[in-house]
């Protein structure tokens, strides 16, 4: 049936074709604008200070993240253009996450219809472009690069590649190829400047023009122009490593990686191939069957294989070999040059994403599928080609489309309502990965802030039993085990910790100090603390817990009846120079129980200054615990009361009348007498007499 022939219910690629392509693929997204920014995207974006707010030519010299391109913390990760455009909707329409959204929403609707316009052009007599659009438009494997926000890298490469490809076919029967092949060129050159694998556009292209040369479907005399966008191309590919090495210093250099971002940071050769051979099976998989996805894929999702023999990449290696000669033969023998170009977009722009160049900080990324699934399209459309043209088999086919489309719809639909927080896609993570670490850990983190430490520290004990040498995860174990009051185990997770990253080991020491102070381990934890505030002089939470430590140590050594050691560590605390107001107090009375009560006046004093409601809260406290029955914890109040001001008389009738509440009729009697002795009154001299008549044993 030709065009002229449709009906006006058949579903044709004009404009109303592409209108339903367009709001096809914004349907699945409608809720997807208010959520919030989380992630990465809160790494590129929220906290990126040249997106937000510093002058835009700075995005010229920074990475995606923000960093100085040519500091060895960088990630080599240069997207200038899509930072630009963050850079450029916050200014105009703010920081909300709404507009963000809503413009990678309208750029997968403007890829969906770019990929059936080239389905269109390379399948002319195809029906199918509506259809195959739509398939595009609502596949679920589309939905990390337009929900997570820094999948706009993705999704402008993408538009920027089928644009040119487009616009490089066009070039070969138009009058105006010149115009055409400018944009072809500044297409490809816009894209490298959006994402690193867009390095292999120029070869895509040069693949994709050999395959329509021996097609016949290029004019002999078009090629040699050809020939010249050929060059162009890979000269401008030549001048983009060479503005990378004058950035950074290097052509190609993966981010600083440990193998809890990618398990094979720390694999050899044979095995990092092998397992990246292997995961071109799990990018089929997931084109075909886009179900049990996964927001980031790392430790116990895909395994590591061990070598390039391993069973599952010889079957890798297997499959992609059989695509590539199936499609050869079909350019060959029958001169049609889809099914060749339907490989190029699926295994070009994987190469470099799946470690076989370099490593990324993921081991794999439903977000790089997003060009593959371009070759998924070609390759339908090109196997509908010789569908029988009977009314029966088109409608058996449309149903099936249209089946497989309404099914996409709502799961791509149901996934991107997980975008809302990490731990909202960890859990979904989890019912296909039950062994991811990373999950986990999110999950702990999550369990974490809301106040849950027994549940977090389990999760972060997962995510160790699956990856056990994250430095990370054993530091997040150990603050939920502090959490939990699982004093013993918390240090043990921070010696770990300590292990594990030397090179941080102020921090880690600090908080190794903390648990040891939570734990009782005094001694322990003045050694720690000690380390960590020599190794980071400014961190004023170090000072503050080492003088908490030698405070703590001198009320033991005043137990052990050295009140010179106990001075001595006192006033090391106070030398920090960060005690609060409270360690002051308590320095003075380790001072004053000492015997240097001179001393120990200058430190309440000081401590007063700091805080002048110091005293009246301690009474407040202590009158608290009268109430309740906690006599003793009361006692202990008054008496620092009473040692800070000896002159506070309410302080000691409260002393004593605690004590008598206790039965200890002897103190009882001496704070009574005391306090009597700074002002008299007669309410204390009827707890004297009830005292006295208690140590005489006289009942009341």
């Amino acid at each position: 049936m030709s065009t002229s022939e449709n009906t006006s219910l058949e579903p044709v690629l004009n404009g109303r074709g592409l209108l339903i392509i367009a709001v096809l693929a914004l349907l699945p997204y409608v809720f997807l604008p208010p959520k919030p920014l989380f992630g990465d995207a809160v790494f590129a974006v929220s906290d990126n200070q040249a997106v937000q707010e510093r002058p835009l030519s700075e995005l010229l010299v920074l990475d995606f993240w923000g960093k100085p391109l040519g500091e060895s913390y960088a990630t080599g990760s240069y997207r200038p253009l899509v930072s630009l455009t963050y850079a450029v909707q916050i200014r105009v329409f703010g920081a909300g996450p709404r507009g963000l959204h809503l413009f990678d929403m309208g750029l997968h609707a403007v890829m969906a219809m770019l990929v059936a316009l080239l389905l269109q052009h390379l399948i002319p007599a195809s029906r199918w472009a509506v259809y195959l659009g739509v398939l595009f438009a609502v596949h679920p494997l589309a939905s990390e690069a337009v929900s997570s926000l820094v999948g706009r890298a993705d999704l402008m490469a993408g538009v920027f590649l089928v644009a040119a490809i487009l616009a490089h076919l066009r070039a070969i029967d138009s009058a105006r190829f010149l115009l055409f092949e400018a944009l072809t060129v500044v297409f490809v050159a816009s894209a490298l400047f959006c994402k690193e694998y867009a390095v292999v556009f120029p070869f895509l292209i040069i693949a994709a023009d050999l395959a329509m040369h021996s097609a016949g479907r290029v004019p002999v005399g078009r090629r040699r122009r050809q020939v010249v966008v050929w060059v162009i191309l890979l000269v401008w590919l030549g001048g983009y490593f060479a503005i990378r090495y004058a950035l950074m210093g290097h052509f190609v250099r993966g981010p600083s990686l440990h193998v809890g971002d990618n398990p094979l940071v720390e694999a050899g050769l044979a095995s990092r191939w092998g397992t990246s051979l292997a995961m071109f099976l799990t990018a089929l998989r997931l084109l075909v069957l886009p179900f049990g996805l996964n927001h980031i894929y790392g430790s116990g999702t895909l395994p590591v294989l061990p070598h390039l023999l391993a069973p599952k990449a010889i079957l890798a290696f297997g499959v992609v070999a059989a695509l590539v000669a199936l499609s050869v033969r079909a350019l060959l023998s029958h001169r049609r040059p889809v099914p060749i170009i339907a490989c190029t977009f699926f295994i070009l722009p994987l190469l470099p994403s799946l470690g076989f160049v370099t490593l990324s900080g993921v081991l794999f990324a439903e977000r790089h599928l997003y060009l593959p699934m371009v070759g998924l399209i070609l390759a339908i459309g090109w196997a509908l080609r010789s569908l029988p043209a009977g009314p029966r088999a088109q409608l058996w086919v449309k149903t099936a489309f249209i089946g497989v489309s309404v099914v996409f719809l709502f799961a791509t639909w149901s996934r991107v309502d997980l975008w809302k927080s990490n731990a909202a896609l960890a859990r979904a993570s989890l019912e296909a990965y039950p062994h991811s670490a990373r999950a986990w850990y999110q999950i702990g983190l999550d369990l974490g802030a809301r106040n849950d430490p027994e549940g977090a520290a389990d999760a972060f004990r997962r995510a160790l039993d699956v990856e056990p040498m994250r430095a990370r995860t054993w530091r997040n174990y150990a603050i939920a085990l502090g959490k939990a009051g699982r004093a013993a185990e918390s240090v043990e997770a921070w010696r770990r910790c300590v292990e594990l990253a030397p090179e941080a080991a102020g921090p880690l020491l600090r908080g190794l100090g903390e648990a040891l102070l939570n734990a009782g381990r005094i001694e322990e934890a003045v050694r720690s603390l000690a380390q960590a505030h020599g190794q980071s002089p400014e961190d004023e939470r170090s000072g503050r817990l080492l003088g908490k430590a030698f405070l703590r140590l001198g009320q033991i050594r005043l137990m052990e009846k050295n009140p010179g050691a106990a001075i001595q560590l006192a006033g090391q605390a106070v030398a920090l120079g960060s005690l609060p107001p409270e360690g002051y107090f308590l320095a003075g009375q380790i001072v004053v129980r000492a015997g240097n009560r001179e001393k120990a006046q200058e430190l309440f004093d000081h401590a007063l200054r700091l805080d002048p409601d110091l005293l009246r809260k301690k009474h407040q406290v202590a009158i608290e615990h009268t109430q309740a029955g906690r006599y003793a914890d009361a006692a202990e109040l008054f008496h620092e009361i009473v040692l800070a001001d000896p002159h506070k008389s309410s302080a000691w009738f409260n002393l004593g009348r605690s004590y008598l509440l206790m039965k200890r009729y002897a103190l009882a009697i001496d704070a009574l007498e005391n306090g009597l002795q700074v002002q008299e009154d007669p309410g204390a001299r009827a707890l004297l007499r009830q005292a006295r008549r208690g140590l005489s044993g006289v009942p009341d």
